[in-house]
């Protein structure tokens, strides 16, 4: 008959063993989660200035079109002030082109300051996809390494699993494990 204190101590190392390998079996897929997470909000943040660059290049459209719309204003003006010969009109015209030409000037300072800004967000989009291609193929590799991990702790607690029920049967009395 085997001793039952070494035969307690030999089923606590593998139930100590057990307990690793059920720890690694959450752990590893907790932590793959984590990472997808990261990369998910990697992609959020691709999307976001992509969305911010498209609300920029339409401000900068709406800004074109008040341009435009300024200038036609503007040749009509000029128009109006040469075929009149009463001084007010013609004052009144030049008054109107002046604040009209104004207006065009800070709507272009700010179309430059949005076309800048959108050549900084494509800058950074192409950084940032780049990094995220390069993080997508680190997941790849980590993600297949994860689970030929859980695979092989499967089998171990399997193996550990047969280990402990046969110890349990053969090397202990029932009234030993009470």
């Amino acid at each position: 008959m085997v001793n039952p204190v070494q035969a307690l101590r030999a089923l606590q190392e593998i139930d100590v063993d057990l307990f690793q390998v059920n720890e690694e079996l959450e752990r590893l897929p907790a932590e793959r989660e984590k990472r997808q997470a990261t990369l998910d909000a990697m992609a959020a943040a691709i999307e976001e200035r992509k969305t911010s660059m498209m609300q920029l290049k339409a401000r900068n459209k709406e800004i074109e079109d008040t341009v435009v719309v300024q200038q036609q204003r503007i040749r009509k003006l000029e128009k109006e002030s040469l075929t009149s010969r009463d001084v007010s009109v013609v004052e009144a015209c030049r008054y109107e082109m002046r604040g009209l030409k104004r207006q065009i000037d800070e709507a272009e300072r700010e179309a430059f300051g949005d076309v800048e800004r959108i050549e900084a967000l494509t800058a950074e989009i192409a950084e940032l996809e780049e990094r995220l291609e390069a993080e997508r193929a680190v997941f790849a590799e980590y993600s297949s390494n994860v689970d030929a991990e859980i695979v092989d702790a499967q089998s171990r607690q399997a193996d550990l699993q047969a280990k402990r029920e046969a110890r349990m049967s053969s090397d202990l009395d029932a009234r030993t494990l009470d």
